[in-house]
């Protein structure tokens, strides 16, 4: 039996291990963690130079924002009004 490829990164403030059953394990894990690497330069607050924190360095103010930037905080204002609550964004 082949044992199936297993890698954990640091990402996001979590742990996040992905499994890949072969062919092509090593670059599909690699595709995965840029993935996640991505989606954290843009959207983290525990970083102040990603998107995030320059974005709300400008508040009031229209700024462009990335495809997944603005998907991630539509989502998040979508979830809190389909379940009646406040949402604070906050970067502290």
């Amino acid at each position: 039996m082949t044992a199936v490829p297993v890698r954990t990164e640091m990402l996001m403030g979590t742990l996040v291990t992905i499994h890949v059953v072969p062919p092509g394990a090593d670059l599909a894990v690699e595709r995965a963690f840029d993935w996640f690497r991505e989606i954290e330069s843009r959207c983290t607050r525990f970083d102040k130079n990603s998107e995030l924190m320059r974005l709300s360095s400008h508040v009031g103010v229209p700024v462009p924002a990335s495809a997944i930037l603005y998907e991630a905080v539509r989502f998040a204002l979508s979830v809190a009004e389909d379940h009646d609550v406040a949402v604070a964004l906050h970067t502290d």
